[in-house]
């Protein structure tokens, strides 16, 4: 997975274990949603079946698309999940509202609604107050429960290591400090007391239900990952009493503005996607270069069939922040 959809799948991470197939007809019995990215070859007839019927019984596919990936094989997806949703055959630019370039076209303009309406796509609704200005309606979560945990895995750790020695190494694939000034390393200890340090205890709390797995490239992570599912299905820990299905919305609050590089606009099978399933659009000053088939005064940059669960988006992400590695 490169660096593109890596903030996606870490915001998704967060309550869902992400991970890539090369046989989907075998994986989709496990699956609960399916994230599609333009293929290069087309789906057989038994695979786009098979789609179609994971979506039929209630499961979700979310498809990114950008500007130059080829089309045709994606569209044909598309058609056969009965969405009527495809990409259109251009790119967005607009060289007034970006992120340093005109091919990646930064927005706010989401449907806004008065105070009380609801809506279908609230993450990308800004809502009015009754004095005009933007409110958030989500309640802040209560974090009490992983408090007292994050206090049990504290115990935890001091019992198996207290002030004894231990052996601190870092990850060839990682960087020694993350965005907080934190040191990113693997702890050992003697658990023994033969003097070598071979038990890892980063690992240990991960398979006891102290702590979870965060989706990176960390060279350990199949490994760390193994040992989450067996403590979910184990019930250890804080997976005894807690099931990420049932897990309120956490963050789930309006946005000020998105930026989506290298974006195409989304159309239906039968021309101009209706303003009531686009819950992003352009900014007004954007245009569409190429030659899209359909065109937009006001260009949508995502699109929904709530019917068939199945959500567009013309861009290899959608993301509140920038940052300049993920530029093409």
């Amino acid at each position: 997975m490169n660096g593109e959809f890596s903030t996606f799948r870490d915001e998704v991470s967060a309550t869902y274990t992400v991970e890539a197939t090369d046989d989907l007809l075998a994986d989709l019995k496990r699956a609960e949603a399916v994230w599609l990215t333009p293929p290069t070859e087309a789906f057989s007839g038994e695979e786009l079946a098979r789609l179609q019927q994971f979506v039929r019984d209630g499961a979700a596919v979310f498809v990114h698309a950008s500007a130059g990936d080829p089309i045709t094989h994606l569209n044909d997806v598309l058609d056969r999940l009965r969405t009527g949703l495809q990409v259109n055959d251009d790119q967005v630019t607009d060289t007034e509202s970006n992120a340093g370039q005109a091919t990646s076209p930064v927005t706010g303009a989401f449907p806004t609604f008065p105070a009380g309406d609801t809506t279908r796509y609230p993450y990308f609704i800004r809502r009015l107050s009754e004095d005009g200005t933007y409110q958030n309606e989500c309640e802040k979560p209560d974090y009490t429960f992983l408090q007292d945990w994050a206090s049990k895995a504290e115990r935890y750790l001091r019992a198996k290591v207290g002030d004894g020695q231990v052996k601190l190494q870092l990850d060839p694939n990682e960087s020694v400090y993350d965005g907080l000034g934190r040191v990113l390393g693997y702890i050992y200890y003697d658990s023994d007391g033969d003097d070598v340090y071979d038990s890892n205890v980063n690992r240990e709390l991960v398979a006891n239900g102290y702590a979870r797995v965060y989706d990176s490239g960390h060279s350990k992570h199949e490994s760390f990952l193994e040992a989450e599912i067996d403590a979910q299905e184990d019930g250890q820990g804080i997976w005894l009493t807690m099931d990420a299905e049932d897990a309120p919305e956490v963050r789930n609050r309006p946005v000020e503005e998105v930026f989506v590089p290298q974006a195409a606009s989304v159309r239906t099978d039968r021309g101009r996607l209706p303003g009531g399933r686009a819950p992003v659009f352009a900014e007004r000053t954007a245009s569409q270069r190429g030659e899209p088939g359909v065109g937009y005064q006001r260009v949508p940059l995502v699109g929904v069939d709530d019917t068939a669960g199945v959500a567009l988006i013309s861009g290899p992400i959608c993301e509140e922040a920038y940052e300049m590695q993920e530029d093409p």
